[in-house]
């Protein structure tokens, strides 16, 4: 063994020298992995959609089978996924049941006259009300996975079966705790616009006041109080949420690499509060930046489509915005030559989590419209029973998150202080994950089912 390698692995000394000096793994490598995800949830809408066209009438009765296939098709891929087993076979696995699962989906009634309105659109521009805002159920869903993934990693980290590649990088380069920590940011930001979005009163568009604003947000982002209070002096100073982030990132990143900002930030010694602190200071422009880019997303994907148009519409929008941010992204990777950094939140890194989240979204969008194409016009905006849009599992984590999170990192403490997690073989550790992730969802599930709701 190396001499500079602790020998004891129960050790602290050992414990840190693991987590230290990573360097992640390949953007086309996550974005595998992470594929298992939107798979998974195309899979779960085809068996649903083929359920509930097969028989509505009984639909709603079949509540334990649909919550026992939920915990087979989203937590089976996110463990072998995530614990770098059998990721290939899983996605094929996960194709074929989408294959399988969508055929036995009646194709909506042929329209012989093209040229006749269609009649899902008619129904859809009736049942739109001005100002209001109804959940979203591919927001819903993508939310709730990235609370999954991020709930699961932080304990399957200390564990042998999880692999370092995916862990966070010291410095500079990509891994999926990165992008998780970056996620978890911008998806706030997503839903965080909500009390800027105008309102309608006497048919007549109406913007809240600075000070609802303050009360509503200070509301919804109260762990992250100051990330909350520079987001109303920067929107109310412009608008435009996308340029002001752009901005932010842009001035951010030229003053970390042409001034000596940059080395400093690397390489200073601790000697002071601020010196100490550095990462997180200086970070937080990036991470605003990234919050800000969240909350123009949700600008676009919030508010109720008007139209059958305006909802496909929303699909193009939200593309080109996922466009910007990877030619971003590509900008300073490939052509600066700028590897993207969690720990100081530059312009790539930041670029990177808008894109990938972004194209996640649009991805959860296309495929609700792929299979809700197909419903009957009449529930082409709402109508359509409980358990069809979102599922049961992913709608308790959505509603209460924070409970969630919490608990989670709850047990994640009173599992390293009680089991030495390096020591597990494989069939402990994935024993370990499976009941502590049962365990971190029983209050989410026992709240949802009995209607509480803590965000």
């Amino acid at each position: 063994m190396d001499p500079l390698i602790p020998s004891d692995p129960t050790s602290k000394e050992y414990k840190e020298w693991r987590v230290s000096n990573l360097e992640g793994s390949s953007l086309s490598e996550i974005h595998i992995v992470l594929s298992t995800v939107a798979l998974s949830y195309w899979c779960w809408k085809c068996k649903t959609a083929a359920e509930f066209h097969r028989n509505p009438a009984r639909f709603s009765e079949r509540t334990w089978q649909r919550f026992a296939f939920e915990c087979v098709v989203f937590f089976v891929p996110m463990f072998l996924a995530l614990t770098g087993r059998y990721i290939y076979t899983t996605i094929a696995m996960l194709v074929g049941a989408i294959v399988y699962y969508r055929k036995q989906i009646p194709d909506a009634p042929v329209r012989h006259d093209k040229w006749a309105p269609d009649p899902r659109a008619d129904n859809f521009k009736q049942t739109f009300v001005p100002g209001r805002i109804t959940p979203k159920p591919y927001l819903s869903i993508y939310r709730a996975e990235m609370m999954l993934l991020t709930c699961f990693c932080i304990l399957a980290v200390d564990f042998e079966v999880f692999p370092l590649k995916y862990a966070k990088v010291e410095t500079f380069g990509t891994s999926i705790m990165d992008l998780g920590v970056g996620s978890f940011v911008f998806s706030a930001g997503v839903v965080g616009v909500k009390p800027f979005l105008p309102r309608m009163v006497d048919g007549k568009p109406v913007s809240t006041s600075l000070g609802h604003r303050l009360r509503a947000g200070l509301w919804t982002a109260f762990p992250i109080l100051c990330l909350g209070l520079a987001r109303f002096v920067l929107t109310d100073a412009s608008g435009d949420l996308r340029m002001t982030s752009m901005v932010l990132l842009a001035g951010y990143q030229a003053l970390y690499s042409l001034s000596p900002l940059g080395g400093w930030l690397e390489n200073a010694a601790r000697t002071d509060m601020v010196s100490a602190n550095r990462e997180g200071i200086f970070s937080f422009v990036g991470y605003l930046a990234m919050f800000l880019l969240g909350m123009s997303l949700g600008q676009e994907v919030l508010p109720d489509a008007r139209s059958f148009k305006a909802r496909r519409m929303r699909l193009v929008s939200v593309l080109g915005a996922w466009t910007t941010a990877f030619m971003s992204f590509l900008l300073f990777s490939f052509v600066l030559g700028v590897e993207p950094s969690r720990r100081f939140a530059n312009a790539p890194y930041c670029f990177w989590v808008a894109g990938f989240n972004t194209f996640m979204l649009w991805l959860f969008m296309l495929i609700e419209e792929d299979v809700d194409s197909k419903l009957p016009p009449e529930l082409s905006r709402a109508g359509r029973p409980a358990g069809y849009d979102v599922p049961a599992i992913l709608d308790a984590v959505n509603m209460n998150s924070l409970t969630t999170f919490l608990v989670a990192n709850l047990l994640t403490g009173l599992v390293n202080m009680r089991i030495e997690t390096l020591l597990c073989n494989t069939t402990q550790s994935m024993a370990v994950l499976a009941g502590y992730t049962l365990l971190f969802m029983l209050p989410a599930l026992a709240m949802y089912r009995t209607g509480i709701r803590i965000r």
